[in-house]
């Protein structure tokens, strides 16, 4: 699926299988391709999984105000051979406010000689550039080969609201900004440590 220029696409259930390309894009790909036209994909229920790509995001990518919404379903098993964004790949703001993100991989970038990369293997879960990750409600994200969130220097990170069996592990290997908000319950997982909230 291909969605720009202010489109929404909305996935209520079904299985979306196996999609492969070889271009920058995923394989299932919410792009808004200007800055003042970004697409919209409302996820509230279903199955995307074996998505592979050639570049980044192997069952979804976004770019530019493209916004991402999920409030169920699950997102697994997508491969990013260029070693970002195994199940997202993001330059757009990221809302998980309920599903399930796992199995996600990202594999090393190797170069023109066939030598891989060091450390480029990056986000299984989700790669979000230049933005910001909302996660709330039951969300679990994990067992992401490389990484189950990866974020560049300049995106943040909200975990708020977590509820019931929430579960996230966090690894990102850049600093960003963490934020739990008072009065929230559940549990989330950062760098290993399980924090609580009242």
């Amino acid at each position: 699926f291909y969605v720009r220029d202010g489109g929404v696409f909305n996935l209520f259930g079904g299985t979306l299988k196996g999609t492969k390309t070889v271009s920058s894009d995923g394989g299932l790909g919410v792009i808004g391709l200007n800055a003042d036209g970004g697409a919209v994909m409302n996820m509230y229920g279903g199955t995307i999984t074996g998505g592979k790509t050639s570049k980044q995001g192997g069952n979804i990518v976004l770019y530019h105000d493209s916004v991402l919404n999920i409030y169920g379903g699950t997102v697994s098993n997508g491969t990013a051979a260029e070693g970002q964004g195994g199940n997202i790949y993001s330059t757009g703001p990221v809302n998980i406010y309920g599903g399930t993100i796992t199995g996600g991989k990202a594999t090393l970038y190797k170069d023109q000689d066939g030598l891989e990369l060091y450390n480029s293997a990056q986000g299984g879960g989700i790669y979000c550039y230049d933005d910001h990750v909302n996660v709330s409600g039951e969300s679990v994200i994990f067992d992401n080969p490389g990484g189950n969130l990866y974020l560049s220097p300049s995106s943040s990170v909200e975990f708020k609201n977590l509820t019931g069996n929430a579960k996230i592990v966090y690894d990102a290997a850049r600093e960003v900004i963490l934020s739990v908000a008072e009065g929230d319950s559940g549990s989330a997982v950062v760098s290993g440590i399980e924090i609580m909230t009242t």
